[in-house]
């Protein structure tokens, strides 16, 4: 776990007695405190200014480009997350604690956190900019660990502790010593606990150091406490109680109207592209400018949530799930309601959609989403048809589907990003919107000073915003108008902003130059957690578990996850909304919903993430469960649903996503409990996704790493299993069979009924390849009765075609045919194209054999033109090769020579380029023979396959170069002499041994 690193305080940049050594007294160190004090992403134009204000921009950009090389050379609690437009340091820091700590209202915590100024001591050269900005916020940090020891002394008064109080109030009168009201505190909780004259002694450094600075006195209610304590007379104990805070305008809680974006509305509404995206910086009015775009599209718009990024189309499913529910037919769909259905079983209610192709599920289910909005969300008389909100966090899938249908030209689409989040996946789609001319950005800028009065004004009813106090709230929210109306919200609900006789008001408006003494929230966290805290339990209650569900905030949810009553979760949503919290079911802005998640404790965000998870487990999807489950930290219950979400995933076609996923939980799961079993059986089934979506490399180094440390036995025998896989499609055919033993042992010692029959797949393979016919055949056939008896389809026609391959392959022609049908009628019943793939590979063998070619090449060409699968390279070298037996060797050339430039497999390749080297000798090309001849030799050393050296060895002979055939006893070696065909058994007689 990344330690904390401390930035209050002496030597909290790295000096003398501080844990955070990797904060130098330097440069370095000031870009790093920078960064962590952030905490989140940073542009590096900010960086560059902040450290170089007055340097040119090129300069800037190359300072700071040196000065990340000298951090890089550091040793860093956390890598420095480095990419082309901005910086993070995502580390804890006690800042963070402080804020977070702050935003509760556990003023213990925050007293205890604060043991100094910001960066105590810390200097740095040639910085002005971070001076600036590390005075700035070192101020800020003292005023509020000032108002954080009177709300702490308070709380110890209020309790009784006196001398608690009193140690907490002293600090504030050496800070201030003019500070009358702490005094008084301070003078009454000394009394009280029994240090009459250290109480006595402030009120007399008080009164001497007013009247010598001052000319004046103390106030006679501070004059009276002294003269009580003097005279060691009794105080009264109790405090008044609080006074309820009045509520904001509505017209701060709902502007009526938006101000100040004429020219963004122009834009948009002049744009001729299908799309058009605003792109601000969160809180600038994004949302609303596109509600007023598109009034009263609320049931049209996709909105993406923070954490969901790994759950594809999760937002469309949420948009979906209203129009199926109204009853939206969906018979114009055709087949496509079939790939709908797969991510939405609402569209195929009763029925289970038939399995997708790997190769195609993506592109049919990205055309099925589209027909489907089409359909539920036709073209109207507004300016746009369907909205998506906040695209920073979309996931893949759905940025697909939005660059899908801005091809499509069929829908007006208006969207909207922050600016400054966008992740490479949006980064990406918005050039490739860009360059096919199909997006108009719109940028909306925070308010001027200008714009930010004329807000005022509306929001007053007055002619114009009052000139001072707009400055002020203009350079307190820098134009945000999400910060402004929430400083207004909290000026109003702590009694400093009045509403009396339709005018707003304050008591400094009298005096005040510029407001500057009031108290501006520094940040929009701490501006919620205050108005969450005068909601009532049940209210609050509600609020935090509604932060965690995120959306979907139904009353029966909010009651499981909370313990409340229907009815009581529903008087607190309509609380909630009073307050200007929600909106309907969902956070009027999701800086709301982000800033009540961030200020949770851990133990009741981690209780909050598993009751949420258990009160959806019937109704959520797998991904979803597991999501909040991992959360929570109950790994064990979280396994399942996330396995079952990734296996959904890979029918869907989406297996970079299903690793995405498990990426993901490994990483939560290793970070959560290092070490813990479920963290090595998720990165098992990750080495197998790896295996299953051609990433080889990847498989086989996570399975030697689940191998190495595996926690049990099951877990050993998954990884073992990806591994013997891997070793068969490599070539290595003794490792692979003997690790597949291996699997078969572990499994069966294990009870692990579906692990075995992988494995006994895996040795049926190896014996088939290696000439152990009769062996594969008794494996396969018993894999074949046992997949009938379950009544598993799926890999019933896989087996069935391996069953014809073996008796094609002992010249049991017509014995294997009506194998290899069955299993193509079952491959085009569930619509598996992959499958017809594999079973169009072997009964091509089949008709050759049957002395039918012609028909084998039809369902040959048939499965090519279906897309590309696992068994399409080998299928077409089927096909190529039998077309040269055939004679027609300009065709076989054609298909041998695609085969060589798009597959990496040794052995399909070695196969390849031999047959390719007798063409070539054939045609009378004999330095292209030559060639492909010494690269089919180079391929064949790389696999152990049999068939695949001895046909190269034959092309060899063929050849009859001298230099060609001092390789023949490498590539015979190690093979049984008898089973070679005769012309080659005195070449292999000379073999080493």
């Amino acid at each position: 776990m990344t330690r904390m690193v401390r930035l209050l305080g002496a030597g909290a940049a790295g000096g003398s007695g501080s844990p955070a050594e990797d904060l130098p007294p330097d440069k370095r160190g000031a870009l790093l405190a920078y960064l962590a004090y952030d905490g989140g992403w940073v542009p590096r134009e900010r960086v560059a200014f902040l450290f170089w204000p007055d340097t040119d921009e090129a300069s800037a950009r190359r300072n700071l480009r040196q000065l990340l090389n000298r951090v890089k050379a550091l040793t860093l609690a956390a890598p420095l997350e480095v990419e082309s437009r901005r910086l993070r340091w995502a580390v804890p820091t006690d800042v963070a604690a402080f804020r977070q700590a702050y935003a509760r209202q556990a003023w213990g915590e925050v007293t205890a956190l604060y043991r100094g100024d910001l960066l105590a001591g810390f200097a740095t050269t040639g910085a002005a900019g971070f001076d600036a900005w590390l005075e700035l916020e070192r101020e800020g940090l003292r005023q509020a660990q000032r108002r954080a020891l009177h709300h702490a002394a308070e709380e110890r008064e209020r309790a009784g502790d006196h001398g608690a109080a009193a140690d907490l109030l002293a600090p504030l009168l050496e800070g201030d010593e003019l500070a009358e009201e702490a005094l008084q505190a301070y003078m009454r909780n000394a009394y009280l606990a029994g240090q009459r004259d250290l109480a006595l002694a402030a009120y007399r450094r008080f009164a001497q150091r007013l009247a010598d600075e001052l000319d004046l006195e103390p106030l006679p209610a501070t004059r009276e406490l002294a003269d009580a304590i003097g005279r060691a007379a009794p105080l009264a104990g109790a405090q008044p109680a609080p006074r309820p805070a009045p509520r904001a305008p509505l017209t701060v809680q709902r502007p009526p109207a938006l101000v100040a974006r004429e020219a963004e509305t122009r834009r948009a509404l002049a744009a001729t592209t299908p799309l058009v995206l605003l792109r601000g910086e969160a809180g600038v009015g994004k949302s609303r400018l596109m509600e007023e775009l598109a009034p009263g599209a609320q049931a049209r718009t996709v909105r993406c949530l923070e954490g969901l990024q790994a759950v594809p189309y999760q937002p469309l499913v949420e948009l979906a799930r209203e129009p199926l529910a109204q009853g939206l037919d969906l018979a114009p769909l055709g087949d496509y309601r079939d790939d709908l259905a797969r991510l939405l079983p609402e569209a195929l209610p009763g029925q289970r959609p038939p399995p997708a192709d790997p190769s195609t599920a993506k592109a049919r289910l990205l055309e099925a989403l589209a027909r489907f909005l089409e359909l539920a969300f036709p073209p109207g008389d507004g300016p746009f048809d369907l909205l998506f909100d906040d695209l920073q966090w979309a996931d893949d899938g759905t940025l697909e589907l939005l660059a899908f249908l801005a091809g499509r030209r069929r829908l007006r689409l208006l969207g909207a990003f922050r600016r400054y989040e966008e992740g490479p996946r949006l980064t990406e789609a918005l050039a490739a919107l860009a360059s096919a001319r199909a997006v108009t950005l719109v940028d909306l800028e925070p308010l001027d000073e200008a714009g930010l009065r004329r807000l005022l004004a509306q929001l007053m009813g007055a002619d114009e915003g009052p000139p001072a106090f707009s400055r002020w709230l203009h350079r307190s929210s820098a134009g945000n108008v999400m910060f402004a109306l929430e400083t207004l919200r909290s000026l109003f609900e702590s009694g400093v902003l009045r509403l009396e006789g339709g005018a707003w008001s304050t008591e400094l408006d009298a005096i005040t130059r510029d407001y500057g003494e009031l108290e501006t929230p520094r940040a929009i966290a701490e501006v919620v957690q205050r108005r969450a805290a005068r909601l009532s339990g049940a209210a609050h209650r509600v609020l935090q578990a509604a932060a965690v569900l995120g959306s979907g905030l139904a009353p029966a949810t909010l009651a499981r996850v909370t313990g409340l009553s229907e009815w009581a979760a529903l008087d607190a949503l309509e609380e909630l909304e009073r307050s200007g919290m929600l909106a309907g079911d969902a956070f009027r802005h999701d800086l709301l919903r982000q800033s009540v998640y961030r200020g949770l404790p851990a133990a009741r965000r981690r209780l909050l993430h598993g009751r949420v998870a258990h009160a959806l487990d019937a109704e959520a999807q797998p991904i979803v469960v597991a999501e909040h489950l991992l959360a929570a930290g109950e790994l064990e219950d979280a396994a399942p649903p996330l396995l079952r979400a990734v296996e959904r995933l890979e029918r869907q076609g989406l297996a970079d996503q299903a690793i995405a996923l498990l990426e993901r939980s490994v990483a939560a799961a290793e970070r959560e409990r290092p070490g813990h079993a479920v963290a090595w059986r998720l990165k098992a089934a990750l080495a197998r996704v790896c295996r299953t979506a051609a990433r080889p490399e990847r498989a086989m180094a996570l399975a030697e790493e689940v191998l190495a440390s595996a926690p049990n036995a099951a877990v050993a025998a998954a990884a073992l299993e990806t591994k013997a896989g891997l070793l068969l499609s490599l070539g290595r055919l003794e490792e692979a069979e003997r690790t597949a033993r291996e699997v078969q042992a572990a499994a069966e010692r294990e009870g692990l009924t579906r692990l075995y029959v992988q494995a006994s797949v895996l040795v049926a393979s190896v014996a088939f390849h290696q000439g152990r016919l009769q062996e594969a055949l008794a494996i396969t056939q018993r894999n074949v009765a046992e997949l009938r008896a379950a009544g598993d389809e799926g890999d019933l026609a896989s087996q069935l075609t391996s069953l014809g391959a073996v008796h094609d392959q002992l010249g049991e022609h017509e014995a294997a045919l009506p194998a290899h049908l069955e299993a193509l009628a079952i491959a085009r019943r569930l619509r598996s194209r992959y499958q017809q793939v594999n079973v169009a590979m072997n009964l091509l063998e089949c008709y050759v054999g049957l002395g039918r070619a012609d028909e084998g090449l039809a369902v040959a060409r048939e499965a090519l033109a279906l897309g590309t699968f696992e068994g399409t390279a080998t299928l077409r070298h089927n096909l190529a090769a039998t077309l040269m037996d055939l004679g027609r060797h300009d065709e076989a050339a054609e298909w041998f020579e695609v085969q060589v430039r798009e597959v990496s497999d040794p052995t399909l390749t070695a196969l390849a380029w031999g047959r390719l080297a007798r063409l070539h000798h054939h045609a009378g090309r004999g330095a292209e023979a030559q060639a492909a001849a010494r690269r089919a030799v180079e391929q064949a050393h790389a696999t152990d396959y049999p068939v695949a050296r001895v046909s190269v060895a034959r092309s060899l002979l063929e050849l009859g170069d001298a230099s060609l055939l001092d390789a023949l006893p490498g590539l015979l070696a190690g093979l049984d002499p008898a089973a070679l065909p005769p012309e080659l058994r005195a070449a292999g007689a000379d073999q080493p041994a």
